[in-house]
């Protein structure tokens, strides 16, 4: 299959250099067009009752991340979509509909973990209609 369209999905966190290096890969290979999506929790950088909140990420923060893993000079050629949404699932669904392939990073989890809850990629997994791969994190 040819790919021409890649979804990139983005946490924000500092930890995704090899989920970028792949996306990065796959879109010069195909001769794709990449895009980035990142799903704010809607009460994202609120304080929220004295509690830490959540940060939110700006377009900004994910041309940093491009920047800081050595893709700064393609950053402005990629599409950078930002949502606010309480259910990371829903929203991404909605987004994969022009999409060939998204690419997200995966967190394992243990045992125990994995038999008492879906993690958030098996959610996203269930609700859309284009392939999904997988980058192991961590």
């Amino acid at each position: 299959m040819r790919y021409k369209n890649i979804l990139l999905s983005l946490n924000g966190r500092n930890d995704e250099q090899r989920v970028v290096d792949e996306a990065m890969r796959l879109t010069s290979f195909f001769g794709a067009t990449l895009s980035v999506v990142h799903i704010n929790d809607p009460g994202a950088g609120k304080a929220h009752m004295l509690m830490d909140t959540l940060p939110r990420v700006s377009e900004r923060d994910i041309a940093n991340q491009f920047q800081k893993f050595g893709y700064g000079e393609k950053v402005e050629k990629i599409k950078i979509i930002l949502i606010d949404s309480e259910t990371y699932a829903k929203a991404i669904a909605r987004v994969t509909k022009d999409f060939d392939l998204l690419i997200m990073g995966h967190h394992p989890k243990s045992r125990i973990l994995a038999f008492l809850k879906d993690s958030t990629d098996e959610r996203v997994a269930d609700r859309i209609q284009c392939p999904i791969m997988l980058v192991p994190l961590g």
